[in-house]
């Protein structure tokens, strides 16, 4: 992908991201030894997430990693994700696959989903303030929960 902190807002967000109006969100914790679950986001916890990702994204802390390097990206990359929901002013500009933009006819409703890392310590930090995260609800890598998922839990680490 692109290593521009530009790319990832529009990408995410359309290159309206600082006009978008957030609507809710959801974070994939998992929650003890046993599973996953989702906790909900408001509004404002959406905002107050959103200027740590950003921040995140503009100090480099956030790329997005080509699921082919599965090593690296199972390693690094959380199984959890950070999923936001906003409405886009008409005629934002949207990025897709490719680097193809697309404009936007209405003012419409979308969602991103993130898929996090250790590295994007500023919305980690914002989540645990916010109570998202906690010692009982935390976040794996991909390669942790593949572990999990052969039933081996006490191989896995867990971040919260």
């Amino acid at each position: 992908m692109s290593d521009q902190p530009e790319y990832y807002l529009r990408y995410h967000f359309t290159d309206a991201y600082e006009s978008v109006t957030f609507i809710d969100g959801t974070m994939d914790i998992y929650e003890g030894a046993d599973y996953l679950d989702s906790v909900s986001l408001n509004q404002e916890q959406c905002i107050q997430v959103f200027q740590a990702l950003k921040q995140d994204i503009n100090e480099g802390n956030y790329q997005i990693y080509d699921y082919a390097l599965k090593n690296k990206y199972a390693s690094h990359v959380y199984y959890n994700t950070l999923t936001l929901t906003y409405q886009v002013p008409q005629g934002s500009s949207y990025v897709y696959h490719g680097g193809v933009d697309t404009v936007s006819d209405t003012s419409s409703v979308q969602a991103t989903s993130i898929s996090l890392t250790a590295d994007c310590k500023h919305t980690l930090k914002a989540l645990k303030e916010l109570g998202i995260l906690d010692p009982e609800q935390n976040l794996i890598t991909q390669k942790d929960a593949e572990v999990l998922y052969q039933e081996e839990p006490e191989e896995a680490a867990v971040y919260h």
